[in-house]
């Protein structure tokens, strides 16, 4: 069964990839939280949360997160924008 914690994080992640651009054609993703706002594919952006200091503010002040929550949904994030890129 799942808590409605679970589904807020599923929705939170759910609306981080819906609002994230990624241009197949020349390797970038745009994503609402990154500045400036897109990063080469190549650059492995995805795997490193402390690459990205602007997820963090955004996810609190967009959604409520609380910060022990934040590596959680990142990792989340990661590894949906990770699946989509590998498609």
């Amino acid at each position: 069964m799942t808590t409605k914690l679970e589904k807020y994080y599923n929705y939170v992640v759910d609306d981080l990839v819906n609002n994230t651009n990624i241009d197949y054609d020349n390797g970038r993703i745009i994503a609402p939280f990154l500045y400036p706002p897109n990063m080469n594919f190549h650059k492995e952006f995805y795997f490193n949360l402390f690459s990205h200091p602007s997820f963090k503010p955004h996810v609190i002040s967009m959604y409520g997160i609380k910060e022990d929550e934040v590596k959680d949904l990142w990792e989340r994030y990661k590894l949906s924008i990770y699946t989509l890129i590998k498609k």
